[in-house]
């Protein structure tokens, strides 16, 4: 019974030390890696452009006392994927793109309508592509989506009023 028990070890020893060698070295090489990538992040000076926060505080003055204002909410956050054939292709689709502002209802926090600001970016065909898919998705669900054209300052009024018809557009469509 022992000679078997030598073996077994003999066999399967080597091939159990190579393997545990391995797990060694890589979980050595993640840990450096984690450091690596860990040190490579810097804080930003805001989250927001001076363009975007000169539209929040406009947006805030219209809008602040009955919608509660998140700026630069990722899609998934906004949108369930459904469970199903195509799942993690529909989740990637919207995991790194956000919208830059989103009205909420103050209670129940439910989405009312996203707002994008377009700048220049919004020229790029690329850029066209990807508010062509936001657009599509908003009207799917239901939800409002209005953009406004970046400018270096907003009418208060003007602005009350693109947000009253989006929300009034996007409800009659529901």
């Amino acid at each position: 019974m022992l000679a078997d028990y030598k073996f077994w070890l003999i066999l399967f020893g080597p091939i159990v030390a190579v393997v545990l060698l391995m797990y060694l070295l890589s979980y050595l090489r993640s840990r450096k890696a984690t450091k690596e990538t860990i040190e490579s992040y810097t804080l930003r000076d805001a989250i927001l452009t001076r363009a975007e926060a000169r539209f929040y505080s406009a947006l805030q003055e219209v809008v602040g006392e009955k919608y509660i204002i998140f700026a630069k909410v990722r899609l998934a956050d906004i949108f369930q994927t459904k469970s199903g054939q195509g799942y993690y292709a529909a989740l990637n689709k919207v995991t790194g793109k956000h919208i830059d502002y989103l009205l909420c209802e103050p209670i129940t926090y439910a989405p009312v309508l996203g707002i994008e600001l377009d700048d220049s970016s919004h020229k790029k065909a690329s850029r066209q592509e990807r508010d062509e898919f936001m657009e599509e998705v908003f009207a799917q669900v239901g939800l409002g989506l209005l953009r406004i054209p970046v400018k270096s300052s907003y009418e208060p009024v003007a602005l009350r009023d693109e947000i009253v018809a989006a929300l009034r557009t996007a409800k009659v469509e529901d």
